[in-house]
């Protein structure tokens, strides 16, 4: 009996020699892969989430346990298939990498539904549809260029018409503004002798400011006003820049040999040909921002400038070189059409008439000074016919962007070639636009003319 009882200890304690150390092991992330010249090997994971969330998830054709969102663990490196599987959506499947020691994050899965939601907001035909950025108005136009004018919010469903003064000729306005974050629409035209300026709201009593001048020769650019103060309008015209004041119902040379400002916080940012500098919108405290700007901007052409931060700016020249103000400065070197800026993830979309692009700033520490902003691009799609525009989608996860009159939804992959998927067909000659706040994309139907939305992201 005491050599059975023996017999039993030393097998039991055999056992926990062997088993313990595997057990931390496997604890702190590590397995034993038996034929292999490492022996013991540190697992990985994956982390999978979708929208809508709930998808059934198979691992190289096997059924796993949990629904999205969810973590699959203790997985060895290598390749695995993932499959996801939603009832009336589309199934979702890529060959997923994963590393020793790290975590494949696929966060912001997105789920096309077999049936997508499509909505009619007004059944009336519109020739244009502008987004007013960082608001929740639409700028609606009939007939052309020179058509009625409404604006249609699509938080509340309401719209109203703009510019319905009686004394305002039937072709006003003969040109329409907006600026990032106002709800104010300006619309300019010439008639009776004067130049005309009316900013409207929804809702609300229009105020209007005209001025005698050369009105042959009128041909304003860059109308622009700051949207915590919509008492002055600047209007860049050749490289002179005028303030009208709808307070005091005139106009006036503010600035001279501007070739592209902007209007921030209540100030002036403007880039003189040589240096960009700033001034209050009073014309009080001007400010050198960045000395000989030039030498990356050019000496010719028109500038456009746009700022995102406090601290960041970005430059788009007549000849589509897009810079920062910091370093290091140029972002691509010619032929960008135009920019988004993500605040939330700090990640720049860009896109050229064949290409989308991004580009994101990581700081980094040097061991020896201050911190660093290091950026980092990416070309997301090329192969583009005639690119117009483009949108970060479910939190920067994804593209929408519109190629001539089709628009599509491009899915960027860190790990294989990038997916796009053709969504719909928009009015000849109008543009999309897209809002992450509802989730939707909005245009003009290209048949009828109405507005229409669909929803990409469910709410």
């Amino acid at each position: 009996m005491k050599l059975f009882r023996r017999a039993v200890f030393f097998l039991f304690a055999a056992i926990f020699l062997i088993g313990a150390p595997q057990l931390v092991f496997y604890t702190l992330g590590y397995s034993f892969k038996a034929g292999s010249e490492q022996g013991i090997v540190q697992s990985g994971l994956i982390f999978l989430s979708t929208a809508p969330p709930g998808a059934a998830i198979y691992v190289g054709g096997r059924r796993y346990r949990e629904t999205t969102p969810s973590i699959i663990r203790d997985l060895m490196p290598g390749h695995y298939p993932i499959r996801l599987v939603l009832k009336d959506y589309f199934p979702w499947a890529r060959n997923v990498p994963v590393e020793a020691g790290k975590a494949t994050v696929l966060g912001s899965v997105l789920l096309r539904p077999r049936q997508p939601d499509w909505k009619t907001h007004i059944l009336q035909t519109y020739d244009q549809l502008i987004s007013i950025p960082a608001t929740h108005h639409l700028l609606l136009q009939k007939d052309g260029d020179s058509g009625p004018v409404e604006i249609y919010d699509w938080k509340s469903k309401k719209r109203y018409p703009l510019f319905t003064a009686p004394e305002l000729k039937s072709h006003f306005p003969e040109n329409l503004f907006i600026s990032p974050g106002s709800l104010a629409v300006l619309g300019i035209g010439k008639f009776d002798g004067k130049i005309q300026a009316r900013l409207a709201k929804a809702g609300e009593e229009e105020s209007g400011v005209s001025w005698t001048g050369a009105e042959k020769d009128f041909d304003p650019k860059q109308v622009k006003w700051d949207e915590r103060d919509e008492r002055y309008l600047f209007m860049r015209q050749e490289n002179e820049l005028k303030r009208a004041d709808l307070y005091q119902k005139n106009a006036s040379d503010f600035l001279s040999g501007v070739r592209g400002y902007a209007v921030d916080n209540r100030r002036v940012l403007y880039f003189s040909g040589q240096d960009f500098l700033s001034i209050d919108v009073t014309g009080k405290s001007p400010k050198a921002i960045w000395k000989d700007a030039d030498s990356f901007l050019g000496e010719e052409g028109e500038i456009e400038i746009i700022p995102v931060s406090p601290d960041m700016v970005f430059f788009l020249t007549a000849k589509g070189r897009l810079v920062t103000n910091h370093p290091p400065r140029i972002i691509a070197d010619e032929k960008v059409q135009g920019v988004q800026f993500d605040k939330k993830n700090q990640k720049l979309l860009y896109w050229t008439e064949t290409a989308v692009g991004s580009a994101e700033w990581i700081s980094h520490k040097p061991a020896m000074g201050t911190s660093e902003l290091e950026i980092k691009k990416k070309t997301l799609f090329e192969g583009g016919r005639r690119i117009q525009t483009a949108f970060w989608a479910h939190d920067g996860a994804y593209v929408v962007y519109q190629d001539q009159n089709k628009v599509y939804l491009l899915e960027p992959q860190a790990f294989a070639d990038p997916l796009v998927y053709e969504l719909f067909e928009v009015k000849n000659g109008s543009q999309a636009f897209y809002s992450d706040d509802s989730g939707e994309v909005f245009y003009l139907d290209k048949n009828t003319g109405h507005l229409m939305s669909l929803e990409l992201i469910p709410t």
